[in-house]
């Protein structure tokens, strides 16, 4: 039951109908909480009992929190709510690597392993536990809305659009949303039809079209051409970039059609002029989750420039171990903390040395931020610490280049020209943003016109076997 297939858009018509015939708030605030708690149990049952004790617990210590006077009675609340998460995300998401603690684990906790003996992902897992501290520490901070009721904290943590893959939803935006009674206008209705057909582009067309390309590669680094190669860590970007923020347009228009707004979670992050304005680009959500419940909260932040640094590196490296519990994860969050120094440290010489007119600057500045981050893909793509020595191997073998750029293959060439069309778009994009044209333009025969003309194209184009969002399994 993802985007991509008819049982979920049958569940949400179900979904929407009964909210739309609810006679009150109450009532549509139930409808809420229980399709996402159906969805889940729809999806996979087996975790449902700890998506369940997740939120009756933390909406508890989150009560308590609100309640308790006594200063170090809340500091015990919100311990017991955040060990309470980490603790669930820690078993369900890292058993796997745990050893015989694991095992162990697997024996207690229900649904952590299926009926052949692998280890399950709880589904929205990474998501939800970020989004049950976030509302703790929003509640320590009193900065969390105090009148919000368990229905409502059921749906902030289990809306079943967004619970897969995210955004990251904040306590303090997202509950109050629930107490205001939504009407559906034609110009909301139209935004969310655009956001749904463009995110269905960006999975159906071009993500999951690039995504043969990619699996065959990263599959037998060893045998493959250093040229195919590179062109395939450029298609993974911009797969995992279309996959993604696919995900997001789909969930952000599916909640309007609840009156409910997610926030906005990709912005163009490939035209970032810097390794900062990059992250303040991509997985907008986590990232600041990040900098506000994590690097703000690490200790000694005000004693200087390499306390900041250090804990610049720590909330990075926790950022990769968040995707996922191998090395190449803790590598590539280390290497973004180290790029982010980097800049803090340089950026003020840069400016004094640059003597690039500032069009120029700014274009060499994103060439030059992409290649970094592209080369952080990589890291991030392979699964082991040995391909990564294997591709670099590859990438200096200077004898396979001559034969391979004049045996380039029609696919290797169509997939170079699209890459080339998607990063000349994004430069156009930067002057004619189409998406937020496209919502400008409510039910106008242009509009409509062309919006018909990308749903032929999924239809057209979209693969026969189904390709799963690559989040899913973060």
């Amino acid at each position: 039951m993802t985007f991509g297939s008819f049982s979920f858009w049958l569940f949400l018509g179900v979904t929407w109908i009964l909210w739309a015939l609810s006679p009150n708030l109450l009532y549509r605030r139930l409808v809420l909480a229980g399709s996402s708690l159906i969805y889940y149990f729809l999806v996979q049952p087996a975790t449902l009992p700890l998506l369940v004790t997740l939120v009756v617990f933390t909406y508890l210590a989150g009560e308590g929190i609100q309640r308790a006077s006594l200063p170090r009675l809340r500091q015990r609340f919100l311990g017991l709510g955040i060990g309470m998460s980490v603790s669930c995300l820690v078993a369900y998401k890292y058993a796997s690597s745990l050893g015989r603690f694991g095992a162990r684990l697997a024996e207690l906790a229900p649904g952590l392993r299926d009926e052949s003996g692998r280890y399950v992902l709880a589904l929205g897992i990474s998501y939800y536990t970020f989004q049950a501290i976030g509302y703790l520490i929003d509640c320590y901070r009193r900065q969390s809305p105090s009148d919000s009721s368990l229905t409502d904290y059921v749906t902030y943590l289990s809306f079943f659009p967004h619970i897969t893959a995210g955004p990251i939803l904040r306590s303090m935006d997202f509950l109050p949303q629930l107490r205001e009674r939504a009407r559906m206008a034609s110009p909301v209705i139209w935004t969310s039809l655009v956001l749904i057909i463009f995110g269905l582009f960006k999975k159906m067309v071009i993500a999951d079209n690039l995504a043969a390309v990619v699996d065959q590669t990263y599959s037998n680094i060893a045998a493959t051409q250093p040229v195919q190669l590179i062109v395939a860590s450029y298609a993974y970007a911009i797969q995992l970039y279309c996959d993604f923020s696919g995900y997001t347009d789909l969930a952000i228009g599916t909640a309007l059609l609840f009156g409910l707004s997610l926030p906005e979670n990709f912005r163009w992050p490939y035209l970032a002029e810097s390794i900062v304005d990059f992250w303040n680009r991509w997985h907008i959500s986590l990232s600041h989750w990040l900098r506000d419940y994590v690097y703000f909260s690490l200790p000694g932040l005000r004693s200087g420039k390499l306390a900041a640094h250090r804990n610049l590196i720590i909330t990075m490296a926790i950022c990769g171990i968040w995707h996922g519990a191998g090395w190449t994860f803790l590598i590539w969050g280390l290497y973004h903390g180290v790029l982010l120094v980097m800049y803090r440290v340089g950026q003020p010489l840069w400016r004094k040395l640059s003597a690039l007119p500032s069009w120029l600057n700014r274009l060499v500045a994103i060439v030059f931020v992409q290649q970094l981050v592209v080369m952080g893909w990589v890291i991030f793509r392979v699964e082991k610490i040995s391909d990564l020595r294997v591709f670099g191997a590859r990438l200096i073998d200077f004898q396979a280049y001559r034969s391979a750029i004049f045996t380039l293959s029609p696919e290797l060439k169509g997939i170079i020209y699209l890459l080339a069309a998607i990063w000349i778009g994004q430069l156009v994009h930067r002057k004619v943003p189409v998406t937020e044209a496209m919502r400008a333009r409510h039910w106008n025969p242009w509009a409509m016109s062309f919006l018909l003309l990308i749903a032929l194209a999924i239809v057209t184009f979209k693969r026969s076997v189904p390709v799963p969002f690559i989040y899913f399994k973060f």
